[in-house]
């Protein structure tokens, strides 16, 4: 038995040793988890809770998976790898992301470092220089990557040594033979030839043919043209030319579709192929044909008749080609024209016509020769045909025969034209027989001109435009229109036909609308019914516009550049004498001449009436074109009242009144 002071020095002991607690394991993980939230250390557990790992410890495992794996590997296997969850290794791979953009790229699930593309240029370097060619959409696929990034990759690489032709990586070398193929091939084609079908003869891509071909020609290696996707090899041009100028050689022209097949259909090359050509739309024709031509014209000038010029011109020539033909032979054009090969003189023409007018009037009387002019004009053919073909000997009968249809369509309205004024000096007066056709003509050419030098102060005064509702217009289609109006329906009345109802045989507001409808022209009808409205509308520049078309029917020609100067004189001698004339009762017509002296004494005449509401709303508006103030003031005073003023209106219009 142990004595008392071993027992002293045993408790001595175990009073000094320190006691070793043992904790569990959940306590352990508690203990961490309070040590680390105070100090603010962030753990990350494992999926068995065995293992605590810091954000820098699970980078470090990420970027070990990754490097194991040949620098590619799936996000979503990582978490399985390296026991966390999925949450926490998609943080980590975007803080890899983050902070070294250069090294790691993600595409979609997968994560991929420099290290693997590397591998992929290298890999794809190696197989260009095996094979000679690689397909990077094969490539792209085999390793399950977008072709956009290969492409990429491959572009920027400095290791591949290859041009990329659409999906296709050639190596230089292979390049080079392809080239070698394609110039082989263009150098066997003697004619023109597709590069569509040298790409499916050659196997080669249709685009790098295009290119190949296109940079060959350039530099001169092959001797051709390169245009269209179609190379033309330069023995085939030349032998093309040598043909061309045999045949232009031998028949005096050549057709412009034929040079077009020569590859060179320009006028500059065509000149310089054919420097003594004449170049016409569809031919190039030589300058010497046209000297035989040209005494066949002069023939039928002289005689006044016509001549056969096809049979020594090309066939294919169009109406615009014998108009430049005309053009190069001295007088054709100004005394002749061609119709159907043959050159017709107008001399033959005016001929023509007046035979064909004179037998038709003989064979169907005045009367019915001018209502078939009239209403049926489209059976004057038929009629002329049947006369040409009665009277067979007569010097027209073989040129009608020849181009009845085409003559026609020349001479129709110097036909009508004269059938109006030859059967209507033979015609019946039916109760117009006091009317003069010749003075309201010409009362009807200076509406004409009023019309017209009206409109031009008006485009001067809108600044190109007319203003139709400005109160000159108004005015002019009150007034002027109606006048203007009954005066043609009188005179196509006169000449036609036309019965006017009520006595004296005048247009009126009354029976205008009755004669209109009795009218068989149905042109001319809609004319007059088209001014009706305007008139109606006090509408002046529809009203000028039927007007015209009227006057062009009825064959009222007024030469406007001719006759302007003219009228313009006779109008102010006529206000002149009017205002000379005036008494001092008379101070709104006075003004109303002064007005208008001062703008036809500065070339301008404006259709206005001597009524105070005109010229109050116009003589603003016109002082400009009148270009004298005080003529503006006297006139303004005189239309506001003050009719003793009038009389210093004659010396400054510097018109002399006559004594009373």
């Amino acid at each position: 038995m142990p004595s008392i002071a071993e027992l002293r020095s045993r408790l001595a002991r175990a009073q000094t040793k320190v006691a070793a607690a043992r904790l569990s394991s959940s306590q352990c993980i508690d203990l961490v988890l309070k040590v680390c939230q105070k100090r603010n250390i962030t753990l990350i557990p494992t999926l068995d809770g065995e293992e605590l790992l810091t954000l820098q410890q699970l980078e470090l495992d990420l970027v070990a998976a990754i490097e194991s794996r040949g620098g590619r590997a799936a996000v979503s296997e990582l978490a399985a790898v390296v026991g966390v969850q999925q949450n926490y290794v998609d943080r980590t791979v975007e803080k890899l992301l983050k902070e070294h953009p250069n090294r790691y790229m993600r595409l979609q699930d997968t994560l991929i470092t420099t290290a693997y593309t590397d591998w992929l240029t290298d890999t794809a370097s190696r197989r260009l220089q095996e094979c000679g060619v690689l397909n990077v959409c094969d490539f792209a696929s085999e390793f399950e990557l977008p072709f956009d990034l290969i492409k990429l990759l491959i572009t920027n690489s400095k290791v591949i040594k290859g041009r990329l032709n659409g999906t296709l990586l050639e190596s230089r070398g292979y390049e080079a033979c392809k080239e070698r193929c394609i110039l082989s091939a263009l150098a066997a084609t003697t004619v023109p030839t597709a590069t569509m079908h040298l790409a499916k003869v050659t196997r080669i891509d249709i685009n790098l043919v295009n290119d190949v071909v296109g940079r060959l020609v350039n530099e001169g290696k092959v001797s051709g043209t390169f245009k269209g996707g179609v190379y033309t090899p330069k023995v085939y041009t030349d032998h093309r030319h040598e043909l061309l100028a045999a045949f232009y050689s031998a028949n005096g022209y050549i057709e412009r579709s034929k040079i077009a097949g020569s590859g060179k259909s320009n006028k500059d090359n065509s000149y310089k192929m054919f420097p003594d050509a004449l170049l016409l739309d569809t031919v190039l024709i030589n300058r010497n044909v046209l000297e035989p031509v040209s005494v066949l014209v002069n023939e039928a000038i002289a005689t006044a008749g016509w001549r056969d010029i096809s049979i020594m011109l090309p066939a294919s020539l169009t109406p615009t080609d014998y108009v430049a033909l005309l053009e190069q032979i001295k007088g054709a054009s100004k005394n002749g024209y061609v119709v159907a090969g043959l050159y017709v003189s107008l001399a033959f023409e005016e001929s023509l016509v007046k035979h064909i007018v004179e037998a038709l009037k003989d064979r169907m009387g005045a009367k019915k020769l001018l209502d078939t002019a009239s209403d049926a004009v489209e059976t004057l053919i038929d009629e002329a045909s049947a006369l040409m073909d009665d009277d067979s000997t007569s010097a027209f009968a073989e040129c009608w025969a020849i181009a009845s249809t085409e003559l026609y369509e020349r001479i129709e309205p110097s036909m009508v034209a004269l059938i109006r004024k030859v059967c209507v000096v033979d015609r019946p007066t039916h109760g117009h027989s006091g009317f003069d056709v010749e003075a309201a003509t010409e009362k009807l050419k200076e509406h004409h001109l009023k019309f017209d030098c009206t409109l031009k102060v008006m485009e001067k005064l809108g600044g190109g435009t007319v203003d139709g509702a400005h109160l000159i217009m108004k005015t002019l289609a009150k007034e002027l229109l109606p006048v203007d109006c009954h005066l043609l329906l009188q005179v196509y009345a006169t000449q036609n036909f036309v019965e006017i109802p009520g006595e004296g045989g005048e247009i009126n507001a009354g029976n205008r609308a009755a004669v209109v409808e009795a009218i068989k022209d149905k042109e001319v009808k809609a004319d007059f019914s088209a001014y009706f409205e305007a008139i109606k509308q006090k509408d002046a520049l529809k009203g000028i516009e039927a007007s015209r078309s009227l006057k062009a029917a009825m064959y009222i020609a007024c030469n406007v550049k001719k006759e302007r100067k003219r009228f313009l004189k006779v109008q102010s001698t006529h206000y002149e004498q009017l205002l000379a004339s005036l008494g001092c009762d008379d101070a709104l017509k006075a003004a109303y001449c002064a007005l208008m002296l001062g703008l036809l004494r500065n070339g301008h005449y404006v259709f206005l009436v001597d009524k105070d509401w005109c010229l109050r709303g116009c003589v603003e508006s016109l002082a400009e074109f009148v270009g004298k103030a005080d003529v503006i003031e006297a006139v303004q005073r005189c239309v506001e009242g003050k009719g003793e003023l009038f009389m210093c209106l004659n010396p400054i219009m510097n018109v002399q009144t006559r004594a009373r």
